[in-house]
């Protein structure tokens, strides 16, 4: 079985580029966990998803994760911002299966109208240390790229502003994965929404762990939690109430508002979001 790694870019403090009500590392979780999702419904195994503001932690895992089991990919999913339109891949200019890859991704944008540099912009490997986020492909064992799909600051960010369209973007991933290893990809019949998406299940079917927000403001904390166990996460609806499958996960993490009563609960609020940020924070150390 082929494996493949995903890295959800920033992570922790590190929020990545912010604008037009964006913020790139929650939006970088969101694509990786949707294209996660696909990619196991056809065949390629994905560790959980690698995150963090920590660029030498998350390369030590990626480099671990290899240990175990040899890694055909990883990729680093990023968005854009600083001026500019259309989508980039990213690797090294010593080429190899990273750039085969890359082409091929670069391919699969292209086909939903994000072509900037075609075949992909190259990065070199250096020895100045890590420095910036670049050091995913220089110090990752194996073969590595970046993508930064669309830019946030720009017309670019109606392209990826609601699920369809972040959607579109994991399945992308996903299909130039399966491409890369000879695949037919196919598409599940039922899409896998921010509410769907449980890896983290008990053997009859109820989940380990789940996240509840209490808005989608609170996305900014509750991702960290979500990324940390790999687990679903829940919005409360317009009543606030808690939705059935999140209550009845063994534990239930309560970002923002009030406590729903979980008999494993772990409420993590505060007054406002900034608040509840720190409470995150504070327990995840």
């Amino acid at each position: 079985m082929p494996v493949s790694i995903l890295n959800a870019g920033h992570g922790g403090s590190d929020s990545g580029a912010v604008a037009n009500g964006l913020i790139e590392r929650d939006l970088n979780l969101k694509v990786a966990t949707i294209a996660k999702e696909l990619m196991e419904f056809n065949g390629i195994k994905v560790p959980s998803i690698i995150g963090g503001s920590d660029l030498n932690e998350v390369i030590r895992q990626v480099n671990k994760a290899n240990t175990e089991q040899k890694v055909d990919i990883a990729h680093s999913i990023h968005h854009n911002a600083g001026g500019g339109d259309g989508s980039e891949t990213i690797h090294s200019v010593h080429y190899g299966q990273a750039t085969v890859f890359s082409k091929i991704l670069q391919g699969e944008f292209d086909k939903i109208g994000q072509n900037r540099h075609g075949s992909g912009l190259l990065t070199k490997l250096s020895s100045d240390g890590i420095h910036d986020y670049y050091g995913f492909i220089r110090y990752t064992d194996p073969p590595a790229i970046i993508s930064e799909f669309a830019f946030i600051d720009s017309n670019d960010y109606k392209i990826i502003d609601t699920y369809e369209e972040q959607y579109a973007e994991g399945e992308a991933i996903a299909k130039a994965h399966c491409r890369f290893y000879g695949i037919t990809y196919k598409s599940p019949k039922n899409k896998p929404t921010i509410q769907s998406i449980d890896n983290n299940k008990g053997d009859d079917n109820v989940l380990e762990k789940a996240v509840l927000l209490y808005s989608k403001d609170d996305y900014f904390a509750g991702g960290d939690v979500a990324l940390k166990y790999n687990c679903a996460i829940f919005i409360r609806p317009s009543d606030k109430s808690c939705p059935k499958d999140a209550f009845s996960a063994k534990q239930l993490f309560v970002i923002g508002g009030s406590s729903v009563k979980h008999p494993q609960e772990v409420l993590l609020s505060g007054n406002n979001k900034f608040d509840t940020c720190a409470a995150v924070n504070k327990y995840l150390g």
